[in-house]
């Protein structure tokens, strides 16, 4: 990841570039990434390929503003955190299901993080409902999380009677849990990215997968809570809920099962992508921006923060001789509330219908933006 990128990716956050890779910046770089990038899964229901290559990764996530699951988030993560030069192992684990049974291998990618004032942590910012901030690596106490009460111990053998790491203590596998439950088996020996490649395209296209068979899409708020969206990839069937707040439902959907509230909470790039993949009509939204004076609007476009807006807007009646000057707004869905370069929407009206779409389509793109269907 080069410099372009690590910034561009700490503007996604609404985080400045750090002197230090310390434990303060990580755990504040932590809860940004889960307050700003859902956990979601729509790429499996839109039939978009997940590769795991660090490239495609930033493009997804930091490029379209997207979310993803554990392999994209934590990868991503992980990148940025390397390059910020913070010390960064893949680890990989197996998630606790039904009865006690661990999932398949590379089930779950995690991150151990190592900072330069001597901290040793877990980082997870691709497992849904979860710790908010790192959790400490060698502490086998219990660990106050805003998400719960989470603890760290050495696992003791599988349903196979082996124990991980040949009984040393040091290799051992350990267990974590949230709230006294079980909840993912790590492993402690160091992985790539390219290792997990077949447990995302398990999780993408077995029907056995929870993510195959359910759509989900949460991130943290403000106050802590869980701005969650899920349910069941076909219709008529009850969703459950395990480790990861991903759905149980039965049945494996498509693309039209997409919600437009699922794709609005997976940010607006979400759904502009899928339109275009699948023709989908974006549906009813779960929130609406306050707007109403201005009910003739035809044409919006999101900027990734107001330097861009501003200048866009400016340009604007340069390029297509607007001459009613654009309204800015701010837009309170995308990232947190006090982040100074959350998107902010250039709002035009064309009550004349003068102005082509496409045309301000490759306006925004110039500014790294979109324009958004009306």
């Amino acid at each position: 990841m080069d410099a372009t990128q690590t910034d561009a990716y700490l503007r996604r956050l609404g985080a400045e570039r750090p002197a230090r890779p310390t434990t303060e910046v990580l755990h504040e770089l932590h809860l940004r990434h889960l307050r700003t990038v859902p956990f979601e899964n729509l790429s499996v229901h839109l039939g978009e390929e997940i590769v795991l290559d660090e490239k495609r990764l930033l493009d997804k996530v930091v490029g379209a503003r997207r979310g993803g699951f554990c392999y994209e988030l934590n990868g991503a993560f992980g990148a940025l955190l390397t390059a910020l030069g913070f010390d960064v192992t893949l680890l990989a684990a197996r998630v606790y299901g039904d009865e006690g049974r661990l999932g398949i291998p590379y089930d779950h990618l995690a991150l151990r993080v190592r900072t330069v004032d001597g901290g040793d942590w877990l980082a997870d910012v691709g497992f849904g409902a979860h710790c908010h901030l790192p959790l400490a690596f060698g502490e086998r106490g219990e660990q106050e999380d805003p998400g719960g009460t989470f603890r760290i111990a050495e696992a003791g053998a599988d349903a196979a009677g082996v124990r991980g790491g040949h009984g040393a203590v040091e290799a051992a596998d350990l267990d974590v849990s949230q709230d006294g439950r079980p909840v993912y088996r790590l492993e402690v020996r160091p992985r790539v990215l390219g290792d997990f490649t077949t447990g995302a395209w398990w999780h993408s296209t077995s029907p056995a997968s929870h993510f195959a068979r359910s759509l989900v899409c949460s991130r943290i708020t403000a106050d802590g809570g869980e701005d969650h969206a899920q349910r069941p990839a076909v219709q008529g069937h009850r969703a459950g809920r395990d480790a990861r707040g991903a759905g149980a439902g039965a049945g494996r959907g498509g693309a039209r099962g997409v919600p437009g509230p699922v794709r609005d909470r997976a940010g607006r790039g979400a759904r502009r992508a899928g339109r275009r993949r699948r023709g989908l009509n974006p549906g009813p939204r779960t929130r609406c921006r306050t707007m109403a004076h201005v009910s003739d609007v035809r044409h919006v476009l999101v900027l990734p923060d107001r330097d861009a807006a501003e200048e866009a807007a400016q340009a604007l009646g340069e390029r297509f001789g607007v001459e009613e000057e654009p309204r800015l707004v701010r837009d309170a869905l995308a990232g947190e509330d006090d982040a100074e370069d959350a998107q902010w929407l250039v709002v035009l009206r064309d009550e004349a219908e003068r102005l082509d779409p496409r045309e301000l389509d490759e306006f925004a793109a110039e500014w790294e933006g979109w324009r958004e269907e009306p």
